[in-house]
């Protein structure tokens, strides 16, 4: 008679929500990165006038597990990045968690995808992170969303006594195990709320990822985190989605930190901390008028200024005494501080023939350099027409000195 074996039962297949196409990023000095990019609406007509959003996540979750139930509704009327932050998931991982790598990471993504402008959009941990992305890179932020976050976390006794002691002590006792069962260690704390049954399977697998000497270190940077001395010099458009059942941010902070922001809008939806996973179907409509109220405090272009951000081309010819003088040399070096792409040449009549392709004003400033040209030219005549058909590939950066024609 054979001995009972027990039945092993088989691995169930995790099931994965549909997710947006994902990308590898070097970021220089820092590693490559898997970054999940929605390069705008499908439908333009729907698209919202709105630098693109980077998406920061929570603590001790992943980008995927905080905003895997969202990613569809903001890809219908936005350009979008979302990421692992260090430590987490497949994020970085190079040296001590600090929440401002954290925020110089946002700006290196987005140089990485040519993004001049973006919209940080924080949840919990990530509200810190993009708090310090607009307060160390004010000119590359066209305003902010922060969702259940705060501006200080560690107010009372008992928050300091988790966050230093507790985290502290975790962290000590984590950096004294050999780096083979550092890497080991889960790392993950149960952050996910409740509901989503069918894909906690796939939210456990995400955390299982993480480094957890790392997700310490960011706990206690995120209880160290104050940004009360300088939350009032964050002048730009900001909506803040407070959650308002909310048991692990208190309602009161995430209101407090409005209130200091001063061009903030709130919005309110009375659920817990969880709410992007746990109750998507509430949530996105508070978190969509977040995002709608960013779209109408934008800047109003006038006429004149929508114009100088239009592109064109012109081609000119330059008449007097404009060769054997740097002419060319000069207007190249020009054209590259202005960030103009094009090519400039010598007519064998005498003229000056160039092709310059970029945004209007910048096309129109580089146009009034030229009637004047450099020291020793006597510019007597500058006639320009628009030709789009001479343009170079406009933002390639490059401006050429061709042979004499």
């Amino acid at each position: 008679m054979r001995p009972h074996r027990p039945i092993r039962k088989r691995a169930q297949p995790v099931i994965e929500p549909p997710l947006p196409p994902a990308r590898t990023l070097s970021l220089e000095g820092r590693g490559d990165l898997v970054v999940r990019v929605w390069e705008g609406p499908e439908d333009r007509r729907s698209a919202r006038r709105v630098a693109p959003l980077i998406l920061i996540h929570g603590w001790t979750v992943t980008a995927d597990v905080n905003w895997f139930a969202l990613y569809e509704r903001i890809g219908k009327r936005h350009s979008f990045a979302a990421y692992d932050q260090r430590g987490h998931g497949h994020g970085l991982r190079a040296g001590k968690f600090t929440l401002e790598d954290c925020a110089d990471d946002v700006i290196a993504v987005a140089d990485a995808l040519g993004w001049k402008q973006i919209v940080p959009v924080g949840y919990s941990m990530g509200g810190t992170i993009a708090q310090l992305v607009a307060h160390r890179h004010p000119d590359r932020c066209a305003g902010l969303i922060l969702c259940s976050t705060a501006a200080v976390f560690a107010e009372t006794r008992q928050d300091r006594l988790f966050f230093d002691r507790v985290l502290g002590t975790t962290v000590r006792a984590l950096n004294t195990l050999p780096k083979f069962l550092q890497e080991r260690m889960p790392g993950r704390i149960r952050a996910v709320g409740p509901g989503e049954s069918d894909l906690r399977p796939w939210m456990e697998q995400e955390t299982k990822h993480h480094d957890a000497v790392r997700i310490a270190e960011a706990g206690q940077a995120i209880g160290r985190f104050d940004s009360q001395a300088w939350l009032n010099t964050l002048n730009l458009p900001t909506a803040v989605v407070v959650t308002t059942a909310d048991t692990v941010v208190p309602p009161t902070r995430q209101r407090q930190l409005a209130a200091m922001l001063p061009n903030a809008t709130t919005h309110s939806v009375e659920l817990d901390h969880s709410a992007s996973t746990s109750d998507s179907d509430t949530y996105w409509p508070v978190f969509d008028e977040a995002l709608a109220s960013l779209t109408r405090r934008q800047p109003r272009f006038s006429r004149q200024r929508a114009r100088s951000f239009r592109t064109t081309a012109q081609h000119l010819f330059v008449s007097g005494r404009v060769q054997d003088v740097g002419f060319r040399q000069s207007m190249q070096r020009r054209a590259h501080e202005l960030g103009l792409s094009g090519w400039v040449r010598n007519r064998r009549d005498g003229r000056v023939e160039a092709v310059v392709s970029g945004t209007r004003d910048k096309v129109e400033e580089l146009l009034l350099w030229a009637r004047q040209g450099p020291p020793m030219a006597r510019v007597t005549d500058v006639r320009t027409a628009r030709n789009d058909d001479v343009v170079v590939e406009f933002g390639d950066g490059s401006f050429t000195i061709r042979p004499t024609e």
